[in-house]
Parts: structure tokens; sequence; C-alpha cells
């Protein structure tokens, strides 16, 4: 009997470790309604068991990710920081934009931020990565943030109308906005953050803005499925960077830009795929540069084979 017994314990925890340690049958892949997520629509075209859906709520996306409707989540570095340092389990897999946002101005470009002394910058939130890299700037070319240069806080959607009516001298924006501006009487594409960042730090490749976010569990049981989403990645980016207009129309139809729009937009976007040791290496470089360098605990943010 005892013997019995302990063959079907053994097989219920066989039963078990089989389960877990198998990929799960379906991987949900979100990613914003950017260009950033062109590559992401392609590859996941060659990718089992994957569905990709493209967001424009980045709060109902986070949500669905912290209670596990959603495997993988692509959005700005900040956010899965602060998952992390909010004591949530998750892990970065890769980073694949390094160029996205521009500084837009009204009435005149300009070339650098001490043009815009005394003047204010509308950014989309306090304390978002775009501030953030904004006060590195500003402290490079001698000014101090929020003094000679004070921010104003409001969505894009809300800054960039502000810009179009001349109620805003000076507005950071990412693509898609940035190529819809273009055109516009009055607005001038004045220069690139990737730009700046390479002329202050001298690297040629820009810096980290967009990450793949998943849970560590899942990370440790999907080890194979995550090498073929970076290989896939690596693929569709290679098409982005040749063959732009095959990337957009293969893709058009998960957003809702038109098509000339989208095409221009994901010429103004860089795309530099990290991952593994070469990501750790890439965003700790980064938080050094801007003087908000990350201690030896955030290697575990870091999922690496």
């Amino acid at each position: 009997m005892k013997k019995f017994y302990f063959l079907f314990v053994l097989l219920i925890c066989s039963f078990f470790i089989f389960f877990a340690s198998a990929p799960v049958s379906s991987v949900n892949i979100w990613g914003p309604a950017t260009p950033t997520s062109i590559p992401l629509i392609l590859a996941a075209e060659n990718l089992p068991n994957t569905k990709i859906t493209i967001f424009t709520d980045h709060s109902q996306a986070s949500a669905l990710f912290l209670n596990g409707e959603t495997q993988i989540l692509f959005t700005g570095l900040d956010v899965g920081l602060a998952f992390y340092k909010n004591k949530t389990p998750v892990s970065i897999i890769n980073s694949h934009v390094t160029g996205l946002t521009y500084l837009v101005t009204y009435g005149k470009k300009v070339s650098s931020f001490k043009d815009l002394k005394g003047s204010s910058i509308y950014i989309p939130f306090e304390g978002s990565p775009i501030e953030e890299i904004i006060r590195y700037f500003v402290s490079k070319e001698g000014l101090e943030w929020k003094k000679d240069i004070s921010p104003i806080y409001a969505p894009f959607a809300s800054s960039f109308e502000l810009l179009k009516q001349g109620k805003a001298l000076a507005v950071a924006l990412p693509e898609p906005f940035v190529s819809q501006a273009q055109g516009i009487p009055n607005l001038y594409l004045s220069f690139s953050f990737k730009d700046m960042y390479e002329k202050w730090t001298g690297k040629k490749n820009g810096y980290p803005q967009v990450g793949g976010f998943v849970m560590q569990n899942w990370a440790a049981l999907n080890l194979d499925y995550i090498k073929q989403l970076n290989n896939e990645l690596a693929k569709a980016i290679e098409l982005v960077k040749t063959n732009p207009s095959l990337a957009v129309q293969k893709t058009a139809s998960y957003f809702k830009f038109p098509q000339p729009i989208l095409l221009k937009a994901l010429g103004n976007t860089s795309f530099e795929l990290w991952y593994s040791q070469k990501l750790l290496d890439e965003i700790y470089e980064y938080y050094k540069n801007i003087g908000s360098p990350l201690d030896a605990e955030y290697q575990n943010f870091f999922f690496i084979y």
C-alpha cells in the first residue's frame, strides 16, 4: 500500500513538473500604437501560438500584464523599472527602440535648449523618461531645469493641439505625432533627442526607450520562446531598415494612421535590438550617463541567457 501511495505521489508530482516546465499554449503580446510596434507585428507572424494586440490605453495594458492576462508587454523602459521598484517580479527581455522623440517648435526652429531659455516645454507627465532626459540635456548646456526652462505637463495629444494653435512654443513629441506635424504651417522639427544624446555622450546608437517585459517565473519556463522572439525581432528590424514600404504594407491594418504618415514615422524611428548581457550594459550605461546610476540590485531586473 505504501509503495502504491509513493508511486501515486511521484506520478502527480511528475505531472505538475511537466506542465510547469512546458511553454504556455498561447502567448499574448501587447505593443503600443506607435511605429515601435511594427517590428513586433512582423515578428509575431513567425512565432508559434502568438497573438499580438496594439493598444492605446497604457493603464489597461499595464493592468492586464500585472494580472497575468498578457505574457509580454512592450512599453516604456521607465514603466518596467517602476514595476520592479514596486517589488513586482518582472524582467526585461529586450529593448529595440533607440530613437523616437523629437523637439517640435512653433514659429521658429531651434538648435539647442539654450535657444529656449526663459520659455516652457510641454512634456507628458512629471517624472517621465522624457523629463529625465531633458533634465540631462539642460544641465549639459549649463542651464537649470525648472528655473531657466519650465515644464508644462500635458498628454501628447493635448500638447500637440496647443502647438498647432500657436499656444505652445515647444513640445517634446514621439512618433507618429512628429510626422503628423511635418507640413503644418509654422511647425518645425527642431532636433531629435537621439542626436542630442549622441552629441553629449559620444555614443552612436541612441539610448534604450522601449522594452519587452515579462514575469520572472514565465521567463524561466519559456527560454526557447524568448530566444525565438529575439531572433524574429532581429529579422523584422532588418526588414524595416531595408524595405520600410513593405514593412508598413504588412502591418498598416493594425494602426489608424494613413500609410504615408506611418511610413514617414517609421523613417524617423531608430531601431537597435539589445538583449541579455548587452541590454544590461546599455541600460546601466544610459542611467550612469544621465546622472541616475542603477545599483547592483537592479541586475536581477534583467533576463540573462
